[in-house]
């Protein structure tokens, strides 16, 4: 298969309770015209066996040193020859009709990036429907805030609708214009999401209704097991973020959105840290651009100083003053 059509890349990491089904997933879509990548990220359980015991020829299976999801899917786009570019983690669940869905969509609409909304499923495959699990709480919350300002921007700037590299589909020009996956261990999803979304804006293309991923909610979650990690990699993102929003623009809701997550994150590392001295190492030099990016929105004509905006100076002199 020289030119398919989709390209479906999975990277994998010891989810040999999990990948089996995952896999399946792939093999059994309605749409057949794929390869699929697996990149076996340095396993240390059954995940390789688990991997060999699957004999379709779509299956291009390469193994290699444990260097982080990043690295494998960066790995990955590299040996794509796709028109398109689908990613799956191997813990989480395809829909039958997902790959003809959205090879349908990016090309009747002519987007260049889409995703879909996506359903919480347990270790068993079970339907996550306990609204006081805390990723049903915020994933609602995200919806909520979509569904009422219909604004796939806000929504962003307080959290990754996208939810995972598992809902990303885009065309294979996507990587050329904008690169490959940086090296953020937990939220290399979010920040690829945020770069590609201010790069394409109305080709960027979010389906609310559609619900054809499932994102699997376990006790091995990176995320889960490394909530302090990633909240300090979410405020890197959304620093750099600033530019892009005061870059001839003048959306307060925006700015809005954007210092509440800001000064949620801040909150969230204060208590989650038990020594305040190691608060975001090597952030110093980020925290001074902040700080000027601040000001030159003080100084534009385009945004007065609101009791956000003041909020977030004071948050960020705080976690300047703690050594």
């Amino acid at each position: 298969m020289d030119s398919p059509k989709i390209s479906v890349i999975m990277p994998a990491y010891n989810h040999e309770k999990y990948i089996g089904e995952a896999i399946e997933s792939v093999l059994n879509q309605s749409f057949e015209d794929f390869e699929f990548i697996i990149i076996n990220d340095g396993s240390t359980d059954r995940t390789d066996e688990v991997i060999r015991s699957y004999g379709d020829r779509r299956i291009k299976y390469y193994v290699q040193e444990n260097m982080d999801a990043f690295n494998a899917l960066n790995r990955g786009l590299s040996l794509a020859k796709g028109r398109y570019i689908a990613i799956l983690n191997s813990d989480d669940v395809y829909h039958r009709e997902r790959l003809s869905f959205l090879c349908d969509a990016i090309e009747r609409h002519k987007a260049c990036f889409l995703i879909t909304n996506v359903s919480l499923i347990n270790e068993t495959s079970d339907p996550l429907e306990d609204p006081s699990n805390i990723f049903v709480t915020w994933l609602n919350r995200l919806l909520s805030v979509y569904d009422q300002t219909r604004s796939l921007e806000q929504t962003f700037l307080l959290g990754n609708i996208a939810v995972t590299t598992s809902n990303f589909f885009f065309s294979s020009d996507v990587m050329k214009e904008i690169g490959v996956f940086k090296p953020f261990r937990f939220s290399h999803d979010y920040e690829y999401a945020l770069r590609a979304f201010f790069k394409y804006q109305d080709k960027f293309l979010y389906f609310r209704k559609i619900q054809y991923l499932s994102y699997r909610i376990h006790d091995n979650n990176t995320i889960i097991k490394n909530i302090t990690e990633v909240n300090k990699e979410g405020l890197i993102i959304l620093l750099n973020i600033i530019p892009e929003l005061i870059s001839g623009k003048e959306n307060k809701d925006n700015a809005k959105m954007l210092l509440k997550s800001l000064k949620e994150i801040y909150t969230l590392i204060f208590h989650q840290l038990d020594e305040k001295e190691i608060i975001i190492q090597n952030m110093e030099k980020i925290i001074q651009d902040e700080q000027i990016i601040i000001q030159d929105m003080i100084n534009s004509r385009s945004w007065k100083i609101t009791s956000p905006l003041r909020r977030t100076v004071n948050l960020i002199s705080k976690i300047k003053n703690i050594r």
